[in-house]
């Protein structure tokens, strides 16, 4: 994760699991997990501390993979069945996909997403809490062939519904004291790069997806009804750029995390070069 002398990680998601916890997962016994869950979380949040995290989180220790947070908390969500070509492309494990809600059902909600992945952090260390919820377009295409227009549109109405549930606990969090919220779509990458939309070209409609994604992620922060103080976005691309250029100008302070080299990798260096110079006075 990070050490005390050579360089920090800020702001991070999920962190590797510890041996204990892993072994009372995989025993089933609830009151045993809850308990090595809890000692997991603590060890962790020190840790984080003592490294000199300006930024901690709980690790994801409670969940049992990334999707968890919303599986285990919405109703509605099913096998995955059949071909799931973007999934695939992604590299998204099997165990990790679900089909989401069709109509006539509609996601809902059984109650608070992350309120104990908050509550902890909140409760035992003096340092912003961080939080990363899985974005309602991923939640809604995971588990989806997205074959055809059919497909796509249906993804489309989920998806929204799925965007006012982390909508609401966007505002939660908030509520709650926790600093910064992520929403995380692993889908993003085959759909932006050149070598993913070849891969998927004959088997879904690369930019009637990408489409549908970025309107679902976009409606989980554009509708809040209260500005964030900072928000973090990851990815450095051109969707990224565009929330972060939106909430600066609505007043929160923005951060940008991008792994590679530089901002825009797609684009050429100089264009992306201006337009970090450009980001950076703003």
């Amino acid at each position: 994760m990070a050490d005390d002398f050579r360089y920090h990680i800020d702001h991070h998601g999920s962190l590797v699991r510890p041996a204990g916890l892993r072994a009372a997962r995989s025993a089933g016994e609830p009151e045993a997990l809850a308990a090595a869950e809890a000692e997991a979380v603590i060890a962790a949040l020190h840790m984080q501390r003592r490294l000199g995290m300006s930024a901690v989180g709980d690790g994801q220790f409670r969940r049992e993979h990334f999707e968890s947070v919303a599986y285990d908390h919405v109703e509605g969500f099913g096998p995955a069945r059949g071909p799931q070509p973007l999934a695939d492309a992604a590299g998204i494990p099997a165990a990790r996909r679900r089909s989401a809600p069709a109509a006539p059902a509609t996601p809902a909600a059984t109650g608070r997403l992350a309120d104990a992945e908050a509550a902890t952090p909140l409760a035992n260390v003096e340092r912003p809490v961080f939080v990363v919820l899985p974005s309602p377009g991923y939640l809604a295409t995971v588990g989806s062939a997205l074959a055809d227009r059919a497909a796509i549109d249906a993804a489309r109405v989920s998806a929204q519904a799925l965007a006012a549930i982390l909508r609401a606990e966007i505002e939660a969090l908030a509520g709650q004291g926790v600093a910064y919220v992520a929403l995380g779509n692993p889908l993003y990458p085959p759909l932006l790069t050149v070598a993913g939309r070849e891969r998927l070209a004959g088997d879904v409609d690369v930019d009637a997806v990408l489409k549908l994604l970025v309107e679902a992620d976009r409606a989980a922060v554009t509708e809040l009804d209260e500005v964030p103080e900072h928000l973090i976005i990851l990815g450095g691309g051109y969707i990224g750029l565009e929330f972060g250029q939106m909430f600066r100008r609505f007043g929160s302070e923005v951060t940008i995390i991008e792994g590679a080299a530089r901002l825009m990798m797609m684009e050429d260096e100089d264009v992306a070069d201006e337009v970090a110079a450009i980001s950076q006075q703003q």
